[in-house]
């Protein structure tokens, strides 16, 4: 502590007589300067604070050296700051003097209000008064007049160079009057000021309530004005009167909080108390703008706020040296995004502190629940009435996507369970089903997918429940690809068959297909029945569940997994042989797979993926149902062709990271040719066939999927051969940019769709099971459990004993 001293930093004045004095400006103090941190870089943060963005050069007065004498050093370099502390021992404290690069700084007069406090360990109780000179002698104040006059004949021509003819002649008359003349506003800006000014003059918001009015401030700067001229005419002599010099410490707008988001202003400069208070302002900001904005750093001296991609806002706030105060050093308020609908601000913590006064006013949650319910219906529509539109609306969805299938099945029971095709016949129609594919995913599908398509249905959640029918296939690069859906009164074997006829009618084109599913009873009947000829796997993780019911434990899953793993038949056959357990054979293991699907999946993940994309859109009536899904198509078909664009490649970006996996297993194997282009590959245990005319080999993974497998990958490079032009066209990147060539193309709002004139169809009957309906789906035994909504850990906090509070023993266990 004894070490340190003080820096009396003299600044907003002008040196006279050659460096022999300092005149005008004021008088800062820094306190508690760390010799052993002490370099020119914290001299100028110093400076900076004070509000000098642009300076011309920094003196220092030598201890026990007057100015006068030649005392000043100038400070250039950390061997000049350095020497400020070995001469300062003994004193106590060190005088730094700033040349500004005009003389003299005119500060704007409208900055009145100054906040004392804000500037942490600054002293600017001493301050020196306009004309004081610090050890410089009266008489050669008339050089300084000189050298001023000079520079603003040089400056004034220029900022009236448009001005006309009559006013040059009075500029020239009234020589330093019309300096004076020349109003606040039309001042010229001059360099050196070195005053942050604000755009902004909500006091509401900024000030810090010490701010005058618009007569006191006004009437306050003309006292001011008239003073500062007084003193001026009476020390100018005989060189008449001198121009008015004004001098203002730097200030800087603090952030006060508001009542209303949407007064909220930020100005570069701005100071803030902490970054909390920075971000609680910024999220206010978001949510009123439906601005996008995250913060992408965000630690305890720093943060950084930027919107969406592609938009040109920032923010960034960075803590001030040696004080608790945070300033904003960028600022950039202009957006050129749209409003974002997801907005990251918009967090469950946010939304409580907005209702935490309305529930505790009225902290009934059901009336909440069926508050929130009554909201949806008037936002998207009764599900009665959605129903009533559906023939407008598939009429709306053919014109709009030319080529697509939309299709849809009522029945009436008004004389007996009749269905008809053609409602002319039916007076009353009653919804059954739904059948929708768009035009750009059947020509994607046939122009540039594999034959590999995977079916599944999911519960609808809304009053009314059913089935929504999916059938999604997969894309050059490997990622699921929704082909069509529909919507059923149930999983049957009555609706699984409507669905894969009108299916095969808009994507078979008489094409050998491959089908993965689950083992519910109504599909296996469907395929075994009406598509014999058609090739169906069963998903293995349904299987393994069935199986670990009569036999659980770790070593029957392993032997399972390497069962459907095996690609040819006697590593399949000896695996079963230590199984011993008879599961059907042509469904689920990668040996009894044909080549026909290019694919050699297992699980039919992709339809679980599409399914976890709508699970919000299960919920909503059946416009809103199908309107979310071909949104979500419409987008993704877009981001996809947008982003295979930035791909240099030959082949898709996972399957270039899939070959080179392969590439690092292929370095165990040793070749040996046989002629042409027949190799024989084996390592200590194992021998295999390759043939790369015939792009095979006798471990069938190459026939299973189209890409080379280790085996071939050793041979290849054994060729000098590039892996690239072995692997099939259907993973390459022309394949991916033909699959989603096409748009899905948008729709207008229900006031423009065309009138059908069809009689309005009406809900499907309820069939609802007993008991409450459920939501959540049924999980595995092994699957992990749901972990405890917030609400039910905040009520468990508070249990002290099970059934206190009328919590039951599930609950309180979980």
């Amino acid at each position: 502590m004894d070490n340190f001293f003080s820096l009396v930093v003299y600044h907003g004045g002008h040196f006279v007589n050659n460096l022999r004095g300092y005149a005008g400006g004021m008088k800062t103090v820094f306190d508690k300067c760390d010799p052993k941190k002490w370099s020119k870089i914290e001299i100028d943060c110093m400076v900076r604070e004070l509000g000098y963005a642009v300076i011309s050069r920094l003196w220092f007065r030598v201890p026990g050296i007057s100015i006068e004498d030649g005392g000043l050093q100038q400070v250039n370099s950390d061997h000049d700051a350095m020497l400020m502390t070995e001469l300062v021992p003994g004193y106590g404290e060190i005088e730094v003097f700033v040349e500004h690069i005009v003389e003299e700084p005119i500060i704007n007069s409208d900055l009145e209000d100054v906040d004392d406090d804000y500037n942490g360990n600054v002293d600017d109780d001493h301050h020196v008064e306009e004309d004081e000179v610090v050890d410089v002698d009266e008489d050669d104040d008339d050089d300084l007049y000189d050298r001023y006059t000079d520079m603003m004949d040089d400056e004034i021509p220029d900022q009236n160079a448009n001005n006309s003819d009559a006013d040059n002649s009075d500029a020239d008359n009234s020589d330093d009057d019309s300096w004076d003349s020349v109003g606040d506003d039309e001042q010229p800006e001059v360099m050196g000021a070195g005053v942050l000014q604000s755009d902004y003059e909500s006091e509401d918001l900024h000030s810090d309530g010490q701010g005058l009015t618009e007569s006191e401030s006004e009437s306050d700067g003309n006292n001011a004005e008239v003073e500062t001229n007084a003193d001026v005419e009476s020390s100018a002599g005989v060189y008449g009167r001198r121009p008015r010099v004004e001098s203002r410490r730097p200030i800087f707008l603090i952030f006060r909080p508001v009542a209303r988001a949407k007064d909220i202003r930020f100005e570069l400069g701005m100071l803030f108390t902490s970054t909390k208070q920075f971000k609680e302002a910024m999220t206010e900001y978001a949510v009123e703008g439906g601005w996008g904005i995250r913060f992408v750093k965000n630690d305890k001296v720093r943060i950084r706020a930027v919107c969406q991609e592609g938009c040109k806002f920032v923010a960034y706030l960075a803590k001030l040296p040696r004080e608790l105060t945070f300033q904003l050093k960028t600022l950039q308020l202009e957006h050129s995004c749209n409003r974002c609908f997801k907005n990251p601000r918009m967090s469950a913590k946010f939304l409580a502190k907005k209702l935490v006064g309305r529930v505790k006013d009225q902290p009934d949650i059901n009336k909440a629940y069926r508050a929130k319910a009554k909201a949806m219906d008037i936002l998207e529509g009764s599900h009665i009435e959605q129903y009533n539109m559906l023939w407008d609306y598939c009429e709306e969805l053919r014109r709009s996507n030319p080529g697509s299938t939309v299709l849809m099945k009522v029945q009436s029971f008004n004389e007996g369970e009749i269905e008809a095709e053609d409602v002319s016949q039916i007076r009353d129609p009653v919804f059954q089903r739904l059948y929708v594919c768009f035009e750009a995913c059947k020509t994607g599908f046939k122009n540039a997918c594999r034959p590999f398509i995977g079916v599944d249905a999911c519960h609808l959640k809304g009053p009314y429940g059913g089935q929504l029918i999916a059938a999604v296939s997969r894309d050059p690069n490997e990622v699921y690809f929704p082909l069509a859906f529909a919507v059923v009164e149930a999983e049957t074997y009555d609706s699984w068959t409507w669905f894969l006829k009108l299916l095969d009618a808009d994507v078979g084109e008489n094409r050998r297909m491959t089908y993965m599913s689950d083992q519910h009873k109504g599909l296996i009947q469907c395929f075994e029945i009406a598509f014999p000829t058609q090739e169906h796997r069963s998903c293995c993780r349904h299987i393994y569940n069935n199986l670990k019911r009569r036999h659980p434990g770790i070593l029957i899953k392993e032997l399972f997994w390497r069962a459907a793993q095996a690609t040819y038949i006697q590593e399949f056959e000896k695996v079963m042989s230590e199984l011993k357990e008879e599961l059907p054979l042509k469904t689920w293991t990668r040996s009894k797979f044909t080549g026909n699907g290019k694919s050699d999946a297992l699980l039919n993940n992709m339809c679980e993926c599409f399914n976890s994309k709508i699970i919000e859109a299960r919920e909503k009536p059946i416009i809103s149902l199908v309107e979310d899904i071909r949104l979500y198509l419409m987008r993704r078909f877009q981001y996809n062709r947008e982003g295979i664009l930035k791909i240099q490649f030959e082949l898709c970006p996972k399957i270039r990271k899939k070959v080179f996996k392969l590439k690092q297993g292929s370095n165990k194997w040793e070749v040996a040719w046989a002629g042409e282009l027949l190799f024989e590959v084996k390592d200590f245990f194992e021998s295999f066939t390759v043939d790369l005319n015939e792009k095979s080999c006798t471990c069938q993974r190459w026939k299973l999927t189209g890409i080379p497998c280790s085996h071939a990958i050793t041979c290849i490079h054994y060729n000098k051969e590039k892996v690239d032009n072995y692997v099939d066209d259907c993973y390459k990147v022309p394949a991916y940019k033909t699959c989603y060539e096409k748009m899905i193309l948008p729709i207008n709002g229900t006031t423009m769709w065309a009138k059908t004139g069809l009689p309005p169809v009406k809900p499907p009957h309820l069939r609802r099971p007993p008991g409450r309906p459920k939501k959540n789906r049924v999980r595995e035994p092994d699957e992990p459990k749901l972990e405890p909504s917030l609400e039910e850990l905040a009520l468990l906090r508070n249990v002290r004993s099970v059934g206190g509070w009328g919590i039951t023993r599930g609950l309180a266990k979980r």
